[in-house]
């Protein structure tokens, strides 16, 4: 059946409980191969993103962005935004053409 995996002892179980984190063949073959969905813990001397991945700490509001989304400058303090850019009260900045055109472009 295509909504149902063949456990390697035998039986059948439902798709959906295929890798999700609970053992429902009896050899726990459900749970084999299965992504890895806990939380990364970044040493240290590390930023942890928000898709997870570890920067240095020091990537973190340098106004470069370093996080596959950006959230290492995400709340930063930029004190000068570049030709052609207003400065958010968050610090971050957005094209002057932004402003005023019924979108939120600042996180504050």
């Amino acid at each position: 059946h295509p909504f149902h995996f063949h456990c390697g002892s035998g039986e059948c179980i439902k798709e959906r409980w295929r890798c999700d984190g609970e053992p429902d063949c009896q050899d726990g073959s459900d749970e084999d191969r299965c992504q890895d969905t806990s939380p990364t813990v970044c040493s240290g001397d590390k930023f942890r993103c928000l898709t997870g991945d570890c920067v240095a700490s020091s990537a973190r509001c340098d106004n470069n962005t370093d996080c596959p989304d950006g959230s290492d400058e995400q709340g930063c303090y930029h004190s000068v935004c570049g030709e052609g850019h207003w400065q958010c009260g968050t610090g971050e900045c957005v094209r002057m053409a932004w402003l005023c055109d019924g979108e939120a472009d600042c996180m504050d």
